[in-house]
């Protein structure tokens, strides 16, 4: 039985090992990743605007929950959003570097923009509205960078449609 474990893991050890010096291991690991990270970015942003919708209807502990909610979906994009990019770092693909950090940008800045909304609930919940206010404005330049982050993207996958598939 230890003879069969130590063969298993050995043969475990070279598919890696030969995967990682392959190059296009690096770009499938990307692409494997993509639809994940779409899907967390998509989910937190219809949590993100439930929690607008929340607060516009004067129900911030809903808001809150909510943006609770796209925080978790934002983070857990962030985090598969760096890992793709280290794996392009290793293919040295400038293309797919541009392009994800552009993705993490975005990513960054809704996380930025949930974080003032968040706070904006709770400055509405103790009657603090102008600083509330003033929170809700700076969620919105963040999710108005968030959209230029996305326009540059967008750019990125028109002038090089052979590497977005």
């Amino acid at each position: 039985m230890k003879v069969k474990i130590i063969i298993l893991i050995i043969i475990i050890s070279i598919i890696a090992i030969s995967g990682c010096i392959n190059g296009s291991y690096n770009i499938n690991k990307i692409n494997q990743l993509s639809p994940s990270i779409s899907e967390h970015i998509h989910n937190g942003d219809e949590s993100y605007n439930k929690s607008a919708t929340y607060l516009n209807s004067k129900n911030s502990e809903n808001s809150i929950n909510e943006s609770e909610n796209a925080m978790n979906e934002y983070n857990a994009a962030r985090t598969l959003a760096s890992e793709s990019l280290k794996y392009a770092e290793n293919e040295k693909e400038d293309t797919y570097i541009n392009y994800i950090k552009l993705v993490i940008l975005e990513i960054d800045s809704k996380l930025n923009a949930t974080t003032e909304l968040q706070e904006a609930a709770k400055l509405f919940r103790t009657n603090k509205i102008y600083y509330g206010n003033q929170k809700l404005k700076l969620a919105n330049e963040y999710m108005q960078n968030s959209k230029n982050y996305n326009k540059q993207k967008n750019e990125i996958i028109k002038q090089n449609q052979n590497k977005f598939k």
